[in-house]
């Protein structure tokens, strides 16, 4: 049980940097739910000039958390006892938008 703790405890980064990580996380996804009713084309290119400007920072995010991490192997889709506090690479990676 401590060194559950003590893994889990290193896996969360400063307060501040996680909350940043979340209000960004929040903007991204009300981004994409507000994509889906806006008809205005200038609209649509300020959130994807925004979303353009989120994404590298959820990258650096992703590698920032990927090359600090303990276990490195809780990151692959193979791993099936991930623990439940460790981010999902599909959720690390949701953020990249594929072009039709």
């Amino acid at each position: 049980m401590a060194s559950n703790e003590k893994t889990r405890s290193t896996e969360l980064k400063p307060v501040g940097y996680e909350l940043f990580i979340g209000a960004l996380s929040v903007l991204s996804i009300f981004n994409l739910i507000l994509l889906l009713f806006v008809r205005d084309q200038s609209l649509e290119t300020v959130i994807y000039v925004i979303n353009a400007f989120m994404m590298p920072i959820f990258l650096a995010d992703f590698l920032y958390r990927f090359f600090t991490t303990e276990s490195k192997s809780s990151w692959t889709p193979r791993n099936r006892r991930r623990p439940t506090y460790a981010p999902n690479w599909k959720i690390s990676t949701s953020s990249f938008e594929l072009s039709d």
